[in-house]
């Protein structure tokens, strides 16, 4: 099983029927793998929800974090700041931003 939209993706190009995890069980966001979040957002393996977004950028905004979060988080931000590639939608990478800036 997996929630990584890379393996599954390449996965069901290889003709395998593959369903994500996440379609089975339900995210919990906590401070202990609130990074692990955002690796995987700054790693573009992951698409999350708007939702899912939203509630990490709260948790973070509600002190609700560690340093490696607050540490990924910058990276994340250089990464929009200076990299015009970076494969991120334009309303995730405002709301990185805003997050950073409060």
């Amino acid at each position: 099983m997996s929630d990584s939209k890379n393996k599954i993706d390449n996965l069901k190009n290889n003709g395998l029927d593959v369903y994500s995890y996440d379609e089975y069980k339900e995210k919990v966001i906590n401070e202990d793998n609130l990074s692990e979040y955002l690796v995987k957002i700054l790693n573009n393996t992951h698409e999350y929800s708007q939702k899912v977004l939203d509630e990490i950028l709260s948790k973070i905004n509600n002190r609700q974090h560690n340093e490696r979060t607050l540490s990924t988080l910058v990276t994340i931000v250089n990464k929009i700041k200076n990299d015009k590639n970076y494969k991120l939608d334009k309303v995730s990478k405002q709301k990185i931003l805003n997050t950073y800036n409060n």
